[in-house]
């Protein structure tokens, strides 16, 4: 069977160099933050040409102080793309935030257009998601965000590396927060995360908050209503080693697009994906639309090719959102129904993903 995504054959190139670095920690018993966090903060901080990073214990953390940090006002609206992990609008929720969906455009990401339509006087931010490690449209987004004075956040968790007009994606916004989930590009020993900024001020206030109000130095001293949300030292340590073989695995991730592209672009049955102009996807994911979605997912398994849906339900319909309806969100409601995520991840075999072809397009030629 060929996996979506195989941890363990990661496991077996950089397993013993995680070990030796983890087993350090656990001698030296310092666990939570210390020396081992502020050393991948640091790294992280210049592999993206920012100048601030602060680790916390999730994607998800990472967005909810994000957002906390630019103290936007309590019950203001924040624009996003409906087309994302849950995890995306329920930070927004958090905050005590109003999430306004956002459709997407013809790259799987928040639609402009749409989101001109929807920009209201309570409108205070919008989160952005570089979503399957595809640049959305960060330009126009931010000349529209200053039109309506609006604060950026990009949710980069999927995206460390991609690249909009030369520039890294996570570097364009007020602030950026990032997951090392272990299926990301760069994945923790668990749950993980980070965010990035370029602002002194907000990256002390982050630190803060993360750390359950605290500022530095300050051990018993809660300045601000934070949540323990750290990232721990012997994830750190696992993302430190990881960090140097990131570019390496991206690399490679663009190579298996490739050839995925090319062994599949005369295969009407298959919508591949749309690269953005001057973008430099990551591809977390190697997304395509296709009809019959879940027949095909079933035959590909039957013929040993794992498949993957990335998202099944779009945000706005989730059970737990009761105001939203469908029909506000038609291109995502759409994708849900068509995606579905082949074999992705660097250690991939050429062999492996020619079989993925041949098999993809002999199960959605007959059907």
């Amino acid at each position: 069977m060929i996996s979506v995504f195989d941890l363990k054959r990661q496991y077996k190139v950089i397993g013993k160099e995680v070990e030796k670095e983890v087993l350090k920690v656990m001698r030296n018993q310092q666990y939570i933050l210390g020396p081992k966090v502020e050393e991948f903060e640091r790294k992280f901080a210049e592999w993206n040409n920012v100048k601030y990073c602060v680790g916390t214990s999730s994607g998800s953390s990472a967005l909810i102080c994000s957002l906390r940090a630019l103290e936007l006002p309590r019950g203001s609206e924040v624009l996003l793309s409906s087309q994302t992990y849950q995890a995306t609008p329920l930070s927004v929720i958090h905050n005590g935030l109003k999430p306004v969906f956002v459709d997407s455009d013809e790259y799987y990401s928040i639609s402009l257009k749409d989101m001109q339509k929807k920009v209201t006087k309570k409108t205070s931010a919008v989160l952005l998601v570089n979503l399957y490690g595809m640049p959305c449209d960060i330009l126009g987004i931010l000349n529209f965000a200053q039109k309506y004075n609006l604060k950026v956040i990009e949710d980069n968790a999927q995206a460390q590396g991609a690249r909009y007009c030369g520039q890294k994606t996570g570097t364009f916004g007020d602030i950026a927060a990032t997951s090392f989930y272990p299926g990301k590009n760069i994945g923790a020993l668990g749950d993980g995360g980070a965010v990035i900024t370029k602002n002194e001020k907000i990256a002390e206030k982050v630190r803060a908050i993360r750390n359950d109000g605290r500022y530095d130095g300050q051990k018993y001293l809660h300045n601000l209503i934070g949540w323990n949300e750290r990232l721990d030292s012997i994830h750190a340590t696992a993302l430190i080693v990881k960090l140097k073989y990131l570019d390496k695995w991206n690399k490679r991730r663009k190579e298996v697009a490739e050839i995925y592209c090319n062994g599949l672009k005369d295969v009407v049955e298959v919508t591949l994906p749309k690269v953005r102009p001057f973008s430099e996807p990551v591809w977390h994911q190697f997304v395509i639309l296709v009809k019959n979605r879940d027949v095909v997912k079933e035959k590909l398994f039957a013929n040993g090719v794992g498949a993957g849906i990335h998202y099944p339900i779009p945000c706005h319909l989730q059970p737990c959102l009761k105001e939203y309806n469908e029909g506000d969100c038609p291109n995502a409601e759409k994708y849900a129904k068509e995606v579905l995520s082949l074999p992705m991840f660097p250690e991939i075999t050429d062999r492996e993903i020619e079989k993925v072809i041949q098999v993809l397009k002999k199960v959605v030629r007959g059907i």
